[in-house]
């Protein structure tokens, strides 16, 4: 989930956030999962109610063993986890 300016990435305080792009990264996440024979979402949203609904409609379909979020004083941060059975 890329929540809140991070279509930005690469544009926005380079000197700060790195100049890869948020395309660049995708690309590498989809390679990632590719080589391990998974497919992923990567869904973007500058909303964080939106993103706090996607996240648990993936978990209560079952597509996600764990959701955790953190907000943080300047925006929210998701991650999710896939858990080892």
């Amino acid at each position: 989930m890329r929540g809140a300016n991070m279509n930005w990435l690469g544009r926005r305080e380079p000197e700060l956030y790195g100049t890869t792009s948020s395309s660049e990264l995708d690309a590498r996440l989809r390679d990632y999962a590719s080589t391990r024979r998974f497919e992923i979402e990567i869904p973007y949203t500058n909303h964080e109610g939106e993103a706090i609904e996607r996240l648990y409609a993936a978990a209560t379909a079952g597509n996600i063993d764990a959701v955790g979020t953190r907000f943080a004083q300047s925006g929210m941060s998701a991650s999710t986890q896939q858990l080892e059975r």
